[in-house]
Parts: structure tokens; C-alpha cells; sequence
């Protein structure tokens, strides 16, 4: 998945700018049925550009983040799915710690769950 967003104000004596950069791809490898582990890279960057009259001032911090993660699916019926899904990342590589939900005194890593219904038609 990638995303950016971009955003402008001027007025007669400002002008703002700011670029924002999300990306993040995992691949991974079924170990057992429905049972995954995964391996990628989170990208997060800002360009913030100020300009009030004659002094401007801009600044561009991002990172890049490695990624590990587990993901578990199961198909329960032709419509009902369950899908655990967590990850984390940074190690110090780029941020500290990143995760889906940052718990720094837990230490574990987060998990995204759900109980999806399918309404697409099966063959």
C-alpha cells in the first residue's frame, strides 16, 4: 500500500506547504494452513516547507522501518472468514518501535483481529 498527501495555504504574507509519504508492503510464506509469517517495510515522510514574507524555513524527516509479522486465516463457511493479523517493526533500524498499537511497556507486538462476511459471489 502506498499514500501521499499533499497540502497548500498562502496568504499575503505566509505561505505553508506539506507532502506527506505512507508506505508499507509485507510478503510472507505459509508455514501451516492458514498460518503465515510476513517480512517488509514501513516508509513514513513529511516535506514541510514555511515562508513568512522573506524567510522560508523546510525540513524533511522520514524513516524507514523493517517489518515482521504473523497472520492467521480461516475460511468458516462460504461467507464468514476470521483473520488474525499482527506486526511490528523499527528495531532501531528507523524509529525506536513501531507497531500497530505502540504499548512500550507491554513489549508485545499488536493484533489486529476480525470477523469478516464475504458478499462476493463463490464458484
Amino acid at each position: 500500500m502506498w499514500a501521499g498527501l499533499s497540502a497548500k495555504r498562502e496568504t499575503p504574507l505566509a505561505k505553508v506547504s506539506l507532502d506527506f509519504v505512507f508506505g508499507h508492503v509485507l510478503v510472507g510464506r505459509e508455514l501451516l494452513p492458514g498460518f503465515y509469517v510476513e517480512g517488509g517495510a514501513r516508509r513514513l515522510a513529511l516535506d514541510i516547507n514555511a515562508t513568512v514574507e522573506t524567510e522560508s524555513a523546510s525540513r524533511s524527516p522520514g524513516f524507514w522501518d523493517p517489518l515482521i509479522g504473523v497472520t492467521y486465516r480461516r475460511q468458516l463457511g462460504r461467507k464468514w472468514r476470521i483473520l488474525l493479523h499482527g506486526d511490528g517493526g523499527g528495531f532501531g533500524a528507523g524509529s525506536d518501535v513501531e507497531s500497530l498499537r505502540r504499548d512500550a511497556q507491554s513489549g508485545s507486538l499488536p493484533v489486529i483481529s476480525g470477523l469478516r462476511w464475504d458478499t462476493a459471489a463463490y464458484t
